[in-house]
């Protein structure tokens, strides 16, 4: 099974990460982050929804591995991402992400949750 996958909806362009493994390895974390960095070089604005809610743990490894590939593509981010949400179950992966995001803020508007509802709506007043 693969760790993560992409679907991209063209009307509006929305961009859904779902994860489906509770952990990626380095080789699954990198090659998540090349898809995200091939969705710049399309060069169409789009929001994204990141479905992490089967993720319960990530390792600081990839967490410093995620802060990085953030702090780079910064502009790449505020260019391309109207929005963004992040639906996730675990309060463990609550407090890293806010923990990431408190060494690199998202770059554009962004939302946690835990409601599929809420991350959507979320995401329609950028569409």
């Amino acid at each position: 099974m693969t760790f993560a996958t992409f679907r991209i909806t063209r009307m509006p362009f929305t961009v859904t990460l779902v994860i489906q493994k509770n952990k990626g390895n380095k080789e699954e974390m990198d090659e998540l982050m090349h898809g995200i960095h091939k969705l710049f070089e399309n060069n169409t604005p789009f929001t994204l929804l990141i479905d992490a809610r089967v993720l319960s743990q990530v390792d600081m490894s990839s967490a410093m591995d995620i802060v990085r590939f953030m702090k780079i593509n910064r502009a790449n981010f505020k260019r391309m991402t109207k929005g963004s949400a992040i639906l996730i179950n675990s309060p463990i992966v609550r407090d890293l992400i806010k923990f990431v995001f408190s060494i690199q803020p998202p770059a554009s508007p962004n939302v946690v949750t835990t409601e599929m509802m809420e991350a959507l709506e979320f995401l329609k007043q950028f569409q």
